[in-house]
Protein backbone atom coordinates (compact mmCIF):
# COMPACT_ATOMS: atom_id res chain seq x y z
CA UNK A 1 0.00 0.00 0.00
CA UNK A 2 1.20 3.31 -0.58
CA UNK A 3 0.80 6.23 1.33
CA UNK A 4 -2.89 6.91 2.20
CA UNK A 5 -3.23 3.48 3.52
CA UNK A 6 -0.51 3.56 5.63
CA UNK A 7 -1.50 7.22 7.39
CA UNK A 8 -4.97 6.26 7.72
CA UNK A 9 -4.15 2.87 9.33
CA UNK A 10 -1.68 4.94 11.63
CA UNK A 11 -4.74 6.28 13.90
CA UNK A 12 -4.54 8.84 15.96
CA UNK A 13 -1.69 8.67 17.42
CA UNK A 14 1.07 11.24 16.16
CA UNK A 15 4.32 8.72 16.20
CA UNK A 16 2.53 5.97 14.34
CA UNK A 17 1.83 8.96 11.65
CA UNK A 18 5.38 9.61 11.47
CA UNK A 19 6.22 5.88 11.63
CA UNK A 20 4.07 5.52 8.61
CA UNK A 21 6.21 7.68 6.53
CA UNK A 22 9.58 7.50 8.06
CA UNK A 23 10.10 3.50 7.56
CA UNK A 24 11.02 4.19 4.00
CA UNK A 25 13.81 6.19 5.45
CA UNK A 26 14.75 3.37 8.18
CA UNK A 27 17.50 0.78 7.51
CA UNK A 28 18.17 -2.37 9.52
CA UNK A 29 15.85 -3.34 12.53
CA UNK A 30 14.09 -1.31 14.55
CA UNK A 31 15.71 -2.38 17.66
CA UNK A 32 19.38 -1.41 16.01
CA UNK A 33 21.61 0.67 17.48
CA UNK A 34 20.78 3.42 15.16
CA UNK A 35 16.82 3.27 15.56
CA UNK A 36 16.60 2.09 19.25
CA UNK A 37 16.64 5.85 20.83
CA UNK A 38 13.69 6.42 18.79
CA UNK A 39 10.08 7.60 20.48
CA UNK A 40 8.25 3.85 21.37
CA UNK A 41 5.30 5.04 19.38
CA UNK A 42 7.22 6.17 16.27
CA UNK A 43 8.74 2.38 16.66
CA UNK A 44 4.98 1.50 16.51
CA UNK A 45 4.68 3.40 13.07
CA UNK A 46 7.62 1.42 12.11
CA UNK A 47 6.20 -2.07 12.67
CA UNK A 48 2.74 -1.23 11.53
CA UNK A 49 4.37 -0.02 8.24
CA UNK A 50 6.35 -2.99 8.06
CA UNK A 51 3.34 -5.30 8.72
CA UNK A 52 0.70 -3.69 5.90
CA UNK A 53 3.91 -4.41 3.64
CA UNK A 54 4.17 -8.10 4.45
CA UNK A 55 0.97 -8.65 4.47
CA UNK A 56 0.22 -6.79 1.16
CA UNK A 57 3.23 -8.80 -0.42
CA UNK A 58 2.58 -11.80 0.67
CA UNK A 59 -1.80 -11.67 -0.51
CA UNK A 60 -2.84 -13.39 -3.02
CA UNK A 61 -5.57 -11.20 -3.93
CA UNK A 62 -2.97 -8.44 -4.67
CA UNK A 63 -1.16 -11.00 -6.16
CA UNK A 64 -3.47 -11.13 -8.63
CA UNK A 65 -3.96 -7.92 -9.41
CA UNK A 66 0.12 -7.32 -9.89
CA UNK A 67 -0.15 -10.03 -12.13
CA UNK A 68 -2.54 -7.31 -14.76
CA UNK A 69 0.23 -4.55 -14.40
CA UNK A 70 3.60 -8.01 -15.25
CA UNK A 71 3.80 -8.13 -18.26
CA UNK A 72 4.18 -4.54 -19.25
CA UNK A 73 5.47 -3.17 -15.81
CA UNK A 74 8.08 -5.99 -14.96
CA UNK A 75 8.86 -5.73 -11.32
CA UNK A 76 7.63 -2.42 -10.71
CA UNK A 77 4.35 -3.91 -10.84
CA UNK A 78 4.35 -4.14 -7.35
CA UNK A 79 4.95 -0.27 -6.81
CA UNK A 80 2.14 0.58 -9.31
CA UNK A 81 -0.94 -1.70 -7.41
CA UNK A 82 0.22 0.03 -4.05
CA UNK A 83 -0.19 3.24 -5.92
CA UNK A 84 -3.55 2.47 -7.38
CA UNK A 85 -4.88 0.60 -4.33
CA UNK A 86 -4.72 3.83 -2.76
CA UNK A 87 -7.20 5.16 -5.30
CA UNK A 88 -9.67 2.71 -3.62
CA UNK A 89 -8.84 3.47 0.09
CA UNK A 90 -10.33 7.35 -0.68
CA UNK A 91 -12.95 6.01 -2.79
CA UNK A 92 -14.16 3.78 -0.61
CA UNK A 93 -13.34 6.19 2.62
CA UNK A 94 -17.02 6.28 3.64
CA UNK A 95 -16.92 2.31 4.75
CA UNK A 96 -13.81 2.18 6.57
CA UNK A 97 -13.42 5.25 8.39
CA UNK A 98 -15.72 7.13 10.99
CA UNK A 99 -13.79 10.18 10.08
CA UNK A 100 -14.74 12.49 7.14
CA UNK A 101 -11.94 12.69 4.80
CA UNK A 102 -11.46 16.02 4.78
CA UNK A 103 -10.76 16.27 8.21
CA UNK A 104 -8.28 12.91 8.43
CA UNK A 105 -6.74 14.86 5.37
CA UNK A 106 -6.69 18.12 7.51
CA UNK A 107 -5.09 16.20 10.38
CA UNK A 108 -2.30 14.35 9.08
CA UNK A 109 -1.26 16.99 6.73
CA UNK A 110 -1.02 19.01 10.52
CA UNK A 111 0.53 16.34 12.43
CA UNK A 112 3.42 15.70 9.39
CA UNK A 113 4.32 19.07 9.78
CA UNK A 114 4.14 19.93 13.56
CA UNK A 115 4.90 16.65 15.17
CA UNK A 116 8.24 15.13 15.76
CA UNK A 117 9.77 17.41 12.88
CA UNK A 118 13.18 16.82 14.56
CA UNK A 119 13.23 13.06 13.77
CA UNK A 120 12.10 14.35 9.95
CA UNK A 121 15.51 13.13 7.43
CA UNK A 122 15.73 16.19 4.51
CA UNK A 123 14.24 13.59 2.06
CA UNK A 124 11.59 13.32 4.21
CA UNK A 125 11.09 16.73 4.80
CA UNK A 126 11.03 17.77 1.10
CA UNK A 127 8.13 14.73 -0.05
CA UNK A 128 6.05 16.58 3.05
CA UNK A 129 6.54 19.47 2.00
CA UNK A 130 5.16 17.93 -1.88
CA UNK A 131 2.49 15.92 -0.32
CA UNK A 132 0.71 18.80 1.70
CA UNK A 133 1.58 21.72 -0.93
CA UNK A 134 0.00 19.32 -4.14
CA UNK A 135 -2.75 17.42 -1.80
CA UNK A 136 -1.67 13.94 -2.74
CA UNK A 137 -3.62 12.24 -0.08
CA UNK A 138 -7.03 13.72 -1.81
CA UNK A 139 -5.84 13.67 -5.46
CA UNK A 140 -5.51 9.56 -5.32
CA UNK A 141 -9.10 9.78 -6.15
CA UNK A 142 -8.63 11.52 -9.38
CA UNK A 143 -6.73 9.40 -12.79
CA UNK A 144 -5.16 12.59 -13.38
CA UNK A 145 -3.68 12.18 -9.90
CA UNK A 146 -2.62 8.78 -10.12
CA UNK A 147 -0.90 10.01 -13.73
CA UNK A 148 0.61 12.95 -11.95
CA UNK A 149 1.76 10.09 -8.98
CA UNK A 150 3.30 7.89 -11.62
CA UNK A 151 5.17 10.48 -13.51
CA UNK A 152 6.98 11.22 -10.21
CA UNK A 153 7.94 7.52 -9.62
CA UNK A 154 9.00 7.26 -13.48
CA UNK A 155 12.49 9.26 -12.14
CA UNK A 156 13.30 6.14 -10.19
CA UNK A 157 12.50 3.82 -12.90
CA UNK A 158 14.21 2.66 -16.09
CA UNK A 159 12.89 1.52 -19.14
CA UNK A 160 9.17 1.81 -18.63
CA UNK A 161 6.79 4.94 -18.73
CA UNK A 162 4.45 3.99 -15.03
CA UNK A 163 1.96 7.11 -16.68
CA UNK A 164 1.01 4.05 -18.98
CA UNK A 165 -0.42 2.01 -15.57
CA UNK A 166 -3.41 4.11 -15.43
CA UNK A 167 -5.01 2.75 -18.71
CA UNK A 168 -4.04 -1.04 -17.73
CA UNK A 169 -6.05 0.30 -14.35
CA UNK A 170 -9.22 1.80 -16.47
CA UNK A 171 -9.27 -1.27 -18.66
CA UNK A 172 -9.64 -3.34 -15.55
CA UNK A 173 -11.31 -1.08 -13.20
CA UNK A 174 -14.09 -3.48 -11.70
CA UNK A 175 -12.13 -6.09 -11.15
CA UNK A 176 -9.39 -4.82 -9.23
CA UNK A 177 -12.18 -2.86 -7.61
CA UNK A 178 -13.72 -6.22 -6.40
CA UNK A 179 -10.25 -7.55 -5.43
CA UNK A 180 -9.53 -4.50 -3.28
CA UNK A 181 -13.05 -4.52 -1.50
CA UNK A 182 -12.11 -8.09 -0.80
CA UNK A 183 -8.76 -7.49 0.61
CA UNK A 184 -8.89 -4.10 2.03
CA UNK A 185 -11.35 -5.17 5.19
CA UNK A 186 -8.57 -8.19 6.05
CA UNK A 187 -5.85 -5.89 5.90
CA UNK A 188 -7.47 -3.84 8.39
CA UNK A 189 -8.35 -6.89 10.59
CA UNK A 190 -4.68 -7.77 10.21
CA UNK A 191 -3.66 -4.80 12.17
CA UNK A 192 -6.00 -4.75 15.14
CA UNK A 193 -5.49 -8.73 15.46
CA UNK A 194 -1.71 -9.21 15.21
CA UNK A 195 -0.52 -5.83 16.29
CA UNK A 196 0.00 -4.78 20.18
Amino acid sequence: MNYLAHLFLAGNNHGKILGALLEDYIRGGIENEKNRTLPEDVKAGLRLHRHIDTFTDTDPTVGKIKQKFYTPFGKYSGVIVDVLLDHFVQKHWDLYAQEPFSDFRSRIYQSLTTQYTELHPLPLKKLIASMVEHDWLQNYLYFWGLEKAMSSLNRRVHGVDLVESVSVFKNHYEEIEADFLEYFPRLIASTTNELP
